[in-house]
C-alpha cells in the first residue's frame, strides 16, 4: 500500500498523441491569421513599386481610392483617411518633410518653404483640411465635394508625375 502505482504502458503517450494534432491545428490557424492581418495592413503591392516616383505611387493609390467609391457608400471618413495618408506619404517622399506629424496648416507652410508651387500646396492643404474636419470635427462633406476634390487631386498628381519624370530624364533632381 505504500508504493505508488506503476504507470500503465502507453497512457502518457496516448494523451500526447491525442492532443498534438489539436495543438498543431490551433497554431497553424493562428499563424495564418497573423499573416493575413500583416498583408492587409501592408496595402497594395503596387504602392511600393520600385522605380516609381512618389507622384506615381500617390497617383496609383489615389486611383485605387477613387475606384472604391466610398463617399457614395456613406463612408466619407474612411475615404478622407485614405486620401490623406496617400498625400502625406507623397509629401514626405517627394519633399523630405515630416508630413505625418503636421496639421494641414503646418504642412502647407512646410511645403511652401520646400519650394512647392503655391497652387499645389494650397490644393494639398484644402484636401487635408477637409480630412481633418471630417475626422476630428465630425464635419459632413457631401459626395459632390468629395468627387470634385478627388478629381482635382488626381489631376494635380498626374501633372506632378509628368514633372518628376521630366526631372528624372533631365537628370537634375533625384526622387
Amino acid at each position: 500500500p505504500r508504493k505508488p502505482p506503476l504507470p500503465r504502458p502507453g497512457a502518457a503517450t496516448s494523451l500526447f498523441a491525442r492532443r498534438a494534432p489539436v495543438v498543431a491545428t490551433v497554431l497553424a490557424r493562428a499563424v495564418a491569421v497573423v499573416l493575413a492581418l500583416r498583408l492587409r495592413r501592408r496595402g497594395p503591392a503596387v504602392a511600393g513599386e520600385a522605380g516609381a516616383t512618389p507622384a506615381q505611387r500617390a497617383l496609383t493609390e489615389l486611383e485605387r481610392v477613387a475606384d472604391l467609391r466610398l463617399p457614395e457608400k456613406g463612408r466619407t471618413r474612411e475615404h478622407y483617411e485614405l486620401v490623406s495618408a496617400a498625400l502625406r506619404t507623397y509629401a514626405a517622399d517627394r519633399f523630405r518633410i515630416r508630413a505625418d506629424a503636421r496639421t494641414a496648416r503646418e504642412l502647407r507652410r512646410d511645403l511652401e518653404r520646400a519650394g512647392v508651387e503655391r497652387q499645389q500646396a494650397q490644393l494639398l492643404y484644402e484636401v487635408l483640411r477637409d480630412a481633418e474636419a471630417v475626422r476630428f470635427e465630425e464635419h459632413v462633406v457631401y459626395t459632390a465635394r468629395a468627387h470634385t476634390t478627388m478629381r482635382d487631386v488626381l489631376e494635380a498628381m498626374r501633372k506632378a508625375a509628368v514633372t518628376e519624370e521630366y526631372e528624372l530624364a533631365q537628370g537634375g533632381v533625384t526622387v
